[in-house]
């Protein structure tokens, strides 16, 4: 049984600097950011400072009532801004523009190219805690399935 803390040290991340993130597609949000390519922009504005002290983000994908989760990107952590509002950061399009008028945490999220080709076929036992929806990377998490390209 390979654990998600092998992999990550493999990619040279520190699983006490990572944290994981589980988008469940059932919520209405995640799925329509989702759908329209903008995951990454609803990822980088929260409402409390979840990515403090951490260097990356690791992303996955899965449903509400189950606890196997898709991986979707790895991102390093460029900068947190806090204090809002920043209609400057939302793309155009966003749907939920109050997220970003609001006070909130911002973070600049740059997306790992190459891990993340490499890891598209990558799923994971996200646990019994299925409903945190963030979670340090030292929690131990099953892979169930991982197709690397070279």
């Amino acid at each position: 049984m390979m654990l998600l803390t092998t992999l990550l040290k493999e990619y040279g991340l520190n699983p006490k600097k990572t944290k994981l993130v589980r988008h469940a597609l059932s919520n209405v949000k995640v799925r329509t950011c989702y759908g329209k390519g903008l995951l990454e922009d609803y990822q980088a504005i929260q409402p409390r400072s979840v990515f403090h002290n951490y260097t990356h983000v690791m992303v996955f994908l899965g449903e509400e009532k189950g606890t196997t989760a898709d991986f979707f990107g790895l991102y390093e952590i460029k900068e947190e801004l806090c204090g809002g509002p920043f209609i400057t950061k939302m793309p155009e399009g966003y749907p939920y523009p109050e997220e970003y008028a609001n006070d909130r945490y911002w973070y600049d999220l740059s997306r790992d190219k190459v891990v993340s080709d490499q890891l598209e076929g990558l799923t994971i036992e996200w646990g019994s805690a299925a409903r945190a929806w963030h979670q340090v990377a030292t929690n131990e998490k099953e892979v169930l399935e991982i197709r690397r390209r070279p």
